[in-house]
């Protein structure tokens, strides 16, 4: 978690961006298979959207833009993001971060 504490403490801004060839399979399996709500690691943590995922057929140019322009030019955006890093961080604490997140993705796995 040393790295997400990072982000936070260079106040850097991100979104997550998978794509795959196979996108419209992988969407469906997230809607009616996956029972996880998110698949980044800040936003499991937090649980709630932290960072914009842009995944399998939502991963497209104009999407990746939109989200790079919001990071870019909207001031309120960027801060929400932030605060969510600051809040995913409270969750994880100082000691053990690394084996608190790993349960926290196993409770969350096992729902």
């Amino acid at each position: 978690m040393q790295a997400a504490r990072n982000f936070v403490a260079n106040g850097r801004y991100a979104a997550v961006c998978y794509h795959t060839p196979i996108g419209k399979v992988v969407s469906f399996l997230r809607r009616h298979i996956l029972t996880v709500k998110y698949i980044s690691l800040v936003n499991l943590i937090a649980n709630r959207e932290v960072v914009k995922e842009l995944v399998a057929d939502t991963m497209t140019v104009e999407q990746a833009r939109a989200e790079l322009e919001r990071i870019l030019y909207d001031k309120d955006y960027r801060q929400r993001m932030l605060d969510g890093y600051e809040y995913m961080a409270a969750r994880l604490g100082d000691a053990g971060a690394p084996k608190r997140a790993a349960q926290e993705m196993v409770r969350l796995l096992r729902k």
